[in-house]
C-alpha cells in the first residue's frame, strides 16, 4: 500500500526499490485515494511494470482515482481539478502492452468520479492484447461517468481473451449503464467457452430491466464448463418475473454448475412466480452443491412459496436464502 503522506523524496525512494527488485512473478500496488502525487505515482508504477517482462500476476487498486494539476504535483497542498484521466490511462496502457505473458490481471477503479468512457477504452485496448490472460477482474464500482460505451469496449476486450477461465466484473452504482450496455457485454461473454467462474455485479443500476437478464442469459449457452456463477441485481427496480424466466431457462444449460449466487434485493416486482422459476432451475442442476439467494425486500414473495423453495432445496449441502 502506498500511503497518503508522500513527498517527492519518498517517490524517488520507491522508484529505487522497484528498479532493483529483480524479476517478479507477482506485483500488487494499492495507491487508493492518493491524489497529492497521483500522476508521478502512475509514472513510477508503470515504469516498474515495464521492467517486469515475465510478470505472471498484476493487481492495481486505484480506488478514488482523480487527477492533480501537473504544475502543482510537488506543492504541499495541490489543487484538485475536475478533468478526465486520459493522460494517466495512456501511461498505464503503455505499461500493460508490455506484459506479453501475464495470466492474471486485477484493475480496481472503485469510486473514481473522473473515470470516463475514453479512459476505459484506452485501457481495454491494452487488455484485449493480453492473450495469455486466464483471470480478469475489473472493478468500476461507483464510477458514475462511465456509460454503455465503456461496456462496449470491455465486451470487445473480453471477446479477444478466449483463454479466460475466471472473470469478475463490478459495475455497482454505475447509474448511467442501460440494457444496451449489457447487450454489448454479452457479445464478449458469449465467446468464453473455457470459463469456469463468472461474477457480475450490477447493484444500484436502476436503468437495467428484464432485457439485461435476457442479454446475460444469451451468453450462458456457450459456457458449458462454468462451475461458479454469481449475479447481483440489488435495486434494479424494473426487473420482473419475465427477466427471471429468461435467466433461469438459460441456467438450466449450465449442467456443470456447482455454486450459484443470485441477488435480487429490492427488486420488488419479482413475486412467487419468479422464485418458483429459480427453484425449478436449481433443482435441474444435478452437480450444484451451494446456493445463496438474496430476496430481501421482495415483498410480493409469500412465506408459502419461500417455504416450498427451502423444502425442495434442502438436499443441497449448502443453502442460504435471505428474505
Amino acid at each position: 500500500p502506498i500511503g497518503y503522506n508522500l513527498t517527492e523524496k519518498s517517490i524517488g525512494f520507491l522508484q529505487e526499490i522497484l528498479a532493483h527488485s529483480g524479476a517478479l512473478n507477482k506485483l500488487s500496488f494499492r495507491i487508493a485515494n492518493n491524489n497529492n502525487f497521483f500522476t508521478p505515482l502512475i509514472f513510477c508504477v508503470s515504469n516498474a511494470i515495464k521492467t517486469q517482462q515475465k510478470l505472471d500476476e498484476l493487481s492495481l487498486d486505484l480506488t478514488g482515482w482523480t487527477k492533480v494539476s501537473i504544475e502543482n504535483h510537488f506543492h504541499s497542498r495541490p489543487t484538485l481539478q475536475r478533468t478526465d484521466l486520459t493522460e494517466e490511462s495512456r501511461i498505464l496502457q503503455e505499461a500493460l502492452l508490455s506484459l506479453h505473458h501475464i495470466r492474471s490481471l486485477s484493475l480496481i477503479f472503485t469510486k473514481s468520479p473522473y473515470m470516463t468512457d475514453s479512459s476505459v477504452e484506452i485501457l481495454t485496448e491494452a487488455i484485449r492484447s493480453l492473450l495469455s490472460l486466464e483471470r480478469l477482474h475489473l472493478n468500476y464500482q461507483s464510477s458514475y461517468e462511465i456509460t454503455d460505451d465503456s461496456l462496449k469496449a470491455i465486451g470487445l476486450a473480453i471477446d479477444a481473451l478466449k483463454g479466460l477461465y475466471y472473470l469478475d466484473l463490478d459495475f455497482r452504482f454505475c447509474k448511467s449503464i442501460t440494457d444496451k450496455g449489457i447487450m454489448y457485454l454479452r457479445r464478449g461473454l458469449g465467446s468464453l467457452n473455457l470459463l469456469l467462474e463468472l461474477n457480475i455485479s450490477l447493484d444500484g443500476c436502476p436503468r437495467l430491466s428484464d432485457d439485461c437478464l435476457t442479454h446475460l442469459s444469451e451468453s450462458f449457452w456457450g459456457m458449458s464448463r462454468l462451475r461458479q456463477l454469481a449475479l447481483t441485481f440489488e435495486k434494479c427496480y424494473p426487473m420482473t418475473n419475465e427477466g427471471v424466466r429468461s435467466l433461469t431457462k438459460a441456467m438450466k444449460s449450465l449442467t456443470r454448475l456447482q455454486g450459484l449466487e443470485l441477488n435480487f434485493v429490492n427488486c420488488y416486482r419479482i413475486n412467487d412466480e419468479g422464485l418458483r422459476r429459480i427453484q425449478e432451475a436449481v433443482s435441474s442442476l444435478k452437480k450444484l452443491t451451494r446456493i445463496v439467494l438474496d430476496l430481501q425486500f421482495c415483498s410480493k414473495i409469500t412465506e408459502s412459496q419461500l417455504n416450498s423453495a427451502k423444502a425442495e432445496l434442502k438436499h443441497l449441502p449448502y443453502v442460504r436464502i435471505n428474505f
